[in-house]
């Protein structure tokens, strides 16, 4: 979407790119202004989920299925011989 096409009602997320209308329904309201993320980019900052129960639960499965996918091999092979080590000590 071109920016000549675009309403002015509308506001591109920094974190994924989308396009929404600038409103409250889809930007969180701070200090009289829409943020700069969409809400639910905001919600997916690993801050924002720490403080609740349930996201304490997502941030905990995805930081035990997380893998660097620029990793040497054989730091790719430590860090999943460390993972299955850890999953057999809680099993």
């Amino acid at each position: 979407m071109d920016l000549e096409n675009q309403s002015l009602d509308e506001k591109k997320c920094v974190a994924c790119g989308e396009t929404w209308p600038d409103d409250r329904t889809f930007f969180i309201i701070n200090r009289g202004q829409t943020t700069n993320t969409c809400k639910a980019c905001y919600y997916d900052y690993p801050s924002v989920l720490r403080r609740s129960e349930q996201g304490k639960r997502i941030l905990e499965e995805r930081t035990s299925q997380r893998v660097a996918a620029s990793c040497h091999p054989a730091t790719f092979v430590l860090m999943r011989d460390y993972a299955k080590r850890q999953q057999g000590k809680h099993s």
